[in-house]
């Protein structure tokens, strides 16, 4: 079980609250609203933190799910830093982590890249994706697992709300769901390494 940060629940549940913190994350630097009066700046600044603090919340959690959910793939990865997540598309800054909506890792052997993720898609729920390639080329194919879909990107998607979005969040669907998909990681790991 996780707890939803109650920042990251009220924006899911309050469409009113969706749009004020959406408005304000879309600038790197929210301007002053035209018609905002003297007594009014100290609960603008209080809602550009309030929406800047959703955003850190809604990382920590798709953090925290990562963790509980795929743990480390096995010994014969080696997990890229968080400073190099090995492209840009897997960085794992607040800002990204909430415009991709997506918490992606990236990890390598000496012939393989693997990315695993972890997604939040309101209202359907939890998501989990991977990618699986050899210089470039992806190695997975639909119907690998079982009810896993490719997307146009190489990556192999989970079904959707395994795990849907409340105060706690079962995670029991999704950690099987990841086992399933690191033993099917870890034994084409191994026939690649037997090449």
């Amino acid at each position: 079980m996780v707890t939803v940060p109650e920042s990251v629940r009220a924006y899911s549940e309050r469409p009113d609250i969706r749009t004020a913190v959406d408005l304000l994350l879309s600038k790197d630097t929210p301007e002053v609203p035209e018609t905002l009066e003297w007594g009014e700046l100290s609960s603008f600044y209080r809602a550009v933190l309030a929406a800047h603090q959703t955003q850190i919340d809604f990382a920590v959690l798709l953090n925290d799910v990562w963790s509980a959910v795929w743990g480390h793939p096995g010994h014969a990865w080696i997990a890229r830093l968080p400073r190099k997540p090995g492209s840009k598309a897997l960085a794992v800054s607040p800002r990204n982590v909430w415009d991709e909506g997506c918490f992606t890792r990236g990890f390598d052997n000496s012939s393989l890249w693997l990315e695993l993720s972890v997604c939040l898609e309101d209202p359907s729920g939890f998501q989990l994706g991977l990618a699986l390639e050899r210089e470039g080329e992806s190695l997975l194919k639909d119907g690998m697992l079982d009810g896993w879909d490719m997307d146009g990107s190489d990556y192999l998607w989970s079904a959707t709300g395994l795990a849907t979005l409340a105060e706690e969040v079962d995670l029991r669907s999704l950690e099987e769901q990841a086992s399933k998909a690191l033993q099917l990681i870890n034994s084409m790991n191994a026939a690649s390494s037997e090449r």
